[in-house]
């Protein structure tokens, strides 16, 4: 969308430590046509952040133990949609084994390589990128199969990174 890039540069100039920045994104039908809040489904109705959110917690809450609980985690809105992320790359390019092996929650993985390394995190409730919503679309309450195998490999190294990385304890 216009303006995103400067807005985001804007964002990393002014914030100090910021190192990951997530907008909110405006939903499309198939033909491009902006979808608005009452005519979304519930669960994408969920995905929806209106309000600006820093974080700085430590990376040591975003442990969960089982898959499920991980892939039903209460922080999941803030990581969806991995156009509507921006990061700074001194975060992720010592981690890149982790980012290589990753299989469908890159969003979530950037999030958690930037908290374990001190970084802050800003969501702002500004749609700079569009997300189109069709009839394949896949989501994580539907997971079966090998999707929930490579879903427990990405919680495994999710929790790695936490448990191995975190310099910030």
């Amino acid at each position: 969308m216009q303006n995103k890039l400067s807005h985001v540069e804007e964002a990393f100039s002014k914030i100090a430590g910021l190192g990951l920045y997530h907008n909110l994104f405006q939903f499309i039908d198939t033909n491009g046509n902006e979808l608005h809040y009452h005519e979304l489904p519930a669960y994408y109705r969920s995905m929806i952040l209106e309000r600006s959110v820093i974080i700085n917690d430590n990376a040591d809450l975003y442990v969960r133990f089982s898959v499920n609980d991980w892939l039903s985690a209460d922080y999941w809105l803030l990581f969806y949609n991995t156009s509507s992320l921006s990061a700074i790359k001194d975060a992720l390019v010592g981690r890149l084994e982790f980012i290589e092996g990753i299989n469908l929650y890159s969003d979530a993985l950037f999030f958690i390589l930037v908290l374990t390394q001190c970084y802050v995190v800003l969501h702002e409730p500004i749609a700079l990128t569009r997300y189109r919503i069709h009839v394949g679309q896949t989501s994580r309450k539907v997971l079966n199969g090998d999707l929930m195998d490579m879903a427990a490999k990405d919680h495994e190294s999710f929790n790695r990174v936490i448990k191995e990385r975190n310099t910030c304890r």
